[in-house]
């Protein structure tokens, strides 16, 4: 029971971490491709974020001595059950295997949805930079957004392959509806977002701000919700 324990709050701290780092992600995505590219210019925004890693990387040097590493137990008494700790369970070699080819299959259907929604978003926005910044932040708030609601909750349950299971499922269920619902109807659906957006367009920025929001409006319908069940 005390390893169970520990195991969800460790399950539970990751998906928090894995959450928050990705709503992270989103930002960075909408300020670049919105942003930054535009005056920048590519390499000005790859120096910006160059600048902006060193600075948090001098930010984190900077709190590490502060912060109490935590200690965690990874001897033989935790693996074991040696000295009267708990033994953890153990999984069997092609269970490992299977975890980590199932793992890899995600990441392949993940990086697939995104570009099969790439390629559907630019058909009805015009803008190649402002529709790939905007598929990516809509994915990867997804994701986010995933881990932080269901993260939590998947680290509770008794059965975990069965929980995964379902999430597929309705992963299946999430790509029929994009395919047979939302594209059929997207271009009428972005008329209307686009007719709002351009309606007091006056400047290139103004055009360029319309086109960012009815990109935005076409990734969240296509990918918020296969993303947020991967997450």
């Amino acid at each position: 029971a005390s390893w169970g324990a520990k195991r969800g709050e460790g399950a539970q701290g990751t998906a928090w971490l894995y959450g928050i780092n990705t709503l992270g992600a989103v930002l960075g995505a909408l300020l670049a491709g919105w942003l930054a590219v535009g005056p920048l210019g590519v390499n000005g925004t790859l120096l910006v974020a160059a600048g902006l890693g060193l600075l948090l990387a001098a930010v984190a040097a900077g709190i590490a001595p502060r912060v109490e590493p935590e200690t965690v137990r990874l001897g033989g008494d935790l693996a074991t059950g040696a000295a009267g700790g708990p033994a953890a369970p153990t999984t069997s070699g092609f269970s490992r295997r299977g975890a980590w080819g199932l793992a890899a299959l995600l990441g392949a259907l993940g990086l697939g949805i995104e570009i099969a929604g790439f390629r559907v978003l630019v058909f009805f926005v015009e803008g190649f930079t402002a529709s790939l910044a905007s598929m990516l932040a809509m994915f990867v708030l997804g994701l986010g957004a995933g881990s932080l609601v269901l993260g939590p909750r998947l680290s509770r349950v008794k059965n975990p392959a069965r929980a995964l299971g379902v999430l597929l499922l309705g992963e299946v269920v999430a790509l029929l509806l994009a395919a047979f619902v939302v594209v059929p109807h997207l271009d009428a659906w972005l008329d209307a977002v686009r007719a709002g957006a351009y309606a007091d367009v006056r400047t290139a920025i103004d055009a360029a701000a319309a086109s960012g929001w009815t990109a935005l409006a076409g990734s969240a319908a296509l990918l918020v919700l296969p993303a947020f069940l991967l997450g």
